[in-house]
């Protein structure tokens, strides 16, 4: 035996550190080393980042533990903060739980009664969130920001968002809510047998961040005067996809006016089934807004006539007009005022966005009311009406009147699938009651680059023989203007009383058959200035 192989050399005996362990170097030799340092083939410890370690079935429980422990932890204590949850399926009101989503209420009744019973006179900004897409009945109690009792539940925020799908909130009762926010839902709106003075659903802005974001507005059983849907205050923007009016209503408004949103975004389609409606309602689907707003299309499928808005509105706004199918008889766009001052200083403008109109006039009853009309529009007749009435029911004496109506950089495509009775244009009175007149820097009607084009032969302007031409500017003329219509310009049937009627500042008349009017005492003049 060579006692060469068998030799120990010790390193560091002298040294007294702790927790030293022996260990053979590269040489073969015994030395101490850091017992913390030693990893042996044998054990793999969780810790370990050397390769072609593997972990072993300990390991692996120890691992599923620690997974386990979590997901419990999660489960069972999600707190999503300041928010009630429904659903109407996985719910339960007995055991819902507040900011928990594994706990949701199932009914929406409650889920508000719970949110009342939060908050009472204080508002804390609670959230409901509708985690399926289901059919919820919004209660028998009205939500109110009114006193608390058996019929109203007390609420001054309400913000619902459907989060899967698109929920439908059906109301059987009124709402009159302080604050609104609503993301993504779809409403029917019942005949409600508890309802706000100012409505059926009367919807308010708390502050600029409130917004509706309704995809598909549905009115059913509406039959008495009262029933409105209402935005009200200072909405962020509201938009509604879709608003559908079931054949079960009589008697219906949309109440817009009253937004006064920084922006109202749009409607994009409004399905009017209503088989008629009651002239208490003025037969309007909607009154204008103050501010700007705009809708996609229209189908109205009433078998009377209805009015797009009501006949008069104070409101500056600009309404944006898409596409509008009138099926069973004429639909009216009023601009303006009929009688009285509500019309008082009206700047309402009506654009048309490539539209197609279908059996559809504009009645601009122009007391007080500046309208302007532009764009560009296709308006196709099976039912007999002109483009536009233009009248006046009164003058004011102080002459206050200016510019009443304005077609401006508008081009229009008139069709006919019948024979044509009526002008595009027609101004049945100049001057309904013959006490005043207007001053020579108003006109009735001013047009500045229009272009009217039709399938027919069609007068442009018919000024029939019961009107009083006591009007020193009744039709005026700017910039280029072209007519393709076949059949007279002015259509006159009154003699005026004095030959200063139709005139053109500086203007451009372009009409091919060179037929300007049947009356020879009209004196249209094509270069005279004011």
């Amino acid at each position: 035996m060579n006692t060469n192989h068998n030799r120990i050399k010790v390193s560091d005996l002298e040294t007294s550190d702790q927790d030293k362990i022996l260990i053979t170097n590269e040489n073969g030799e015994l030395e101490f080393s850091d017992i913390n340092s030693i990893k042996v083939n044998s054990y793999n410890g969780l810790d370990y980042t050397q390769e072609g370690k593997a972990l072993d079935a300990r390991q692996g429980k120890v691992l599923k533990d620690l997974v386990d422990n979590l997901n419990t932890t999660i489960t069972s204590d999600p707190k999503i903060w300041n928010t009630i949850f429904v659903n109407n399926y996985t719910g339960n009101d007995s055991t819902a739980q507040f900011e928990n989503p594994n706990r949701p209420f199932a009914t929406m009744q409650k889920a508000l009664e719970f949110q009342s019973s939060l908050e009472g006179w204080i508002p804390l900004g609670i959230k409901i969130v509708i985690t399926n897409d289901g059919t919820y009945n919004m209660g028998t109690k009205m939500l109110s920001n009114s006193h608390n009792n058996d019929t109203n539940i007390l609420l001054f925020n309400l913000h619902i968002t459907g989060i899967k799908g698109t929920p439908t909130l059906v109301f059987n009762n009124g709402a009159d809510i302080g604050k609104t926010t609503l993301d993504n839902v779809n409403i029917i709106h019942q005949a409600l047998t508890n309802s706000p003075i100012s409505g059926g659903l009367r919807f308010q802005a708390g502050n600029p961040n409130s917004f509706l974001n309704i995809q598909v507005l549905r009115f059913s059983n509406i039959t008495y005067l009262g029933n409105l849907f209402t935005p009200d205050g200072l909405f962020n923007y509201v938009q509604i996809n879709s608003i559908i009016i079931d054949n079960t209503c009589t008697n219906l408004q949309l109440q817009l006016s009253r937004i006064r949103t920084v922006s109202f975004a749009k409607i994009d389609y409004v399905t009017n089934n209503a088989n008629s409606f009651s002239g208490s309602s003025e037969n309007s689907i909607f009154v204008p807004p103050v501010q700007d707003f705009e809708f996609g299309s229209i189908i109205n499928n009433s078998t009377l006539p209805i009015n797009l808005w009501t006949g008069w509105s104070s409101t500056k706004a600009t309404i944006k007009i898409g596409n509008i199918d009138s099926v069973n008889t004429l639909m009216k766009i009023p601009l303006g005022q009929a009688g009285g001052d509500f019309g008082l200083n009206t700047r309402l403008k009506v654009q048309f966005r490539d539209s197609t109109i279908n059996n559809c006039w504009i009645s601009g009853n122009t007391l007080n009311s500046q309208c302007y009309v532009s764009g560009r529009a296709t308006f196709n007749y099976s039912l007999q009406s002109p483009f536009m009435i233009i009248t006046r029911s009164r003058l004011n004496t102080d002459f206050s009147n200016k510019d009443t109506c304005v077609l401006k950089d508008l081009e229009l495509s008139i069709n006919y699938s019948i024979t044509p009775t009526n002008p595009i244009i027609l101004i049945p009175n100049v001057l309904n009651n013959g006490s005043a007149g207007m001053t020579n820097g108003e006109a009735q009607i001013i047009l500045e680059n229009v272009k009217i084009m039709t399938n027919a032969p069609a007068e442009i302007f018919r000024i029939p023989a019961s009107s009083k031409l006591d009007t020193p500017r009744l039709i005026v003329f700017r910039g280029f203007n072209a007519f393709d219509n076949s059949k007279e310009l002015i259509n006159i049937a009154v003699t005026p009383t004095e030959p200063k009627f139709i005139t053109s500042q500086k203007a451009v008349i372009y009409h091919p058959f060179n037929v300007l009017s049947n009356n020879p005492s009209l004196l249209i003049t094509q270069e005279q200035s004011y």
